[in-house]
């Protein structure tokens, strides 16, 4: 008789244990209650002005990005043209001018006139240098946050 109570016992102290377990699992899976803030109408518009406002940077930047690279396609065009009329020997080019201009009032008179093609070329490799840089400090913008 002893042995029977001993093992109801026992059996009851497991089932306590257990149930004990699920009850802290259970309450352990459970989420946490969150608190919420409420924007004010006026604040949520100013929010959303904001993010509007970065928005149309980000586009502007990404404009401007697309203008300097169909800018470098061009030169890059032109500059194996210039660079190939040099290898060849001309000292002066007929279709690649650079050209500087100064302007007055309404007026612009040319105060420069660069035809060499070496002269052209290494103002262009300049030119593409600078466009690639700037193009990798828009694409740095444009993927920040």
């Amino acid at each position: 008789m002893n042995n029977k109570k001993k093992e109801v016992t026992a059996i009851n102290q497991e089932e306590t244990a257990t149930a004990k377990a699920e009850t802290v699992e259970n309450t352990s899976l459970q989420p946490e209650a969150k608190t919420v803030n409420l924007l004010s109408p006026e604040q949520l518009q100013q929010m959303l002005q904001q993010q509007l406002a970065e928005i149309q940077r980000k586009k502007m930047l990404a404009d401007h990005r697309a203008i300097f690279i169909q800018r470098k396609e061009q030169l890059e065009q032109k500059f194996k043209e210039i660079t190939e009329a040099d290898r060849q020997g001309e000292f002066e080019s007929k279709t690649a001018i650079i050209t500087l201009t100064v302007s007055q009032g309404y007026q612009n008179s040319e105060a420069i006139r660069v035809t060499n093609t070496a002269l052209v070329a290494k103002f262009i490799e300049n030119l593409l240098e600078s466009i690639d840089f700037k193009v990798n400090e828009i694409e740095k913008e444009l993927l920040t946050a």
